[in-house]
């Protein structure tokens, strides 16, 4: 009889550990994925941000003289290979397309 109850006190403790761990497993998995949808969302921010500097200095090239213009291409595309090189370096697997 002993036997029987210190058995299902061993059995209970077990499955109720079990299930904990189990719930636990699920709350990481969970916060898993909002962390990654959080970062979904902050890099689509970014590449709004991104668009809109770029759509601002497209209307900020129409206001300039010829000189101004070329001034601008030749920084922009210093900018480019610049950016181009940092995230290359961030991330070896891109290469550089020239």
């Amino acid at each position: 009889m002993l036997r029987i109850l210190l058995l299902s006190v061993l059995m209970v403790g077990t499955f109720s550990v079990a299930d904990s761990s189990y719930r636990t497993t699920e709350i990481e998995h969970s916060t898993y994925h909002n962390e990654n949808d959080v970062l979904k969302l902050k890099l689509e921010i970014y590449q709004l941000k991104e668009k809109n500097i770029e759509l601002q200095k497209i209307i900020d090239n129409f206001k300039l003289t010829k000189e101004q213009r070329e001034e601008y291409r030749h920084q922009e595309a210093i900018l480019n290979l610049k950016r181009q090189l940092r995230n290359s370096r961030a991330n070896p697997q891109i290469s550089l397309a020239f």
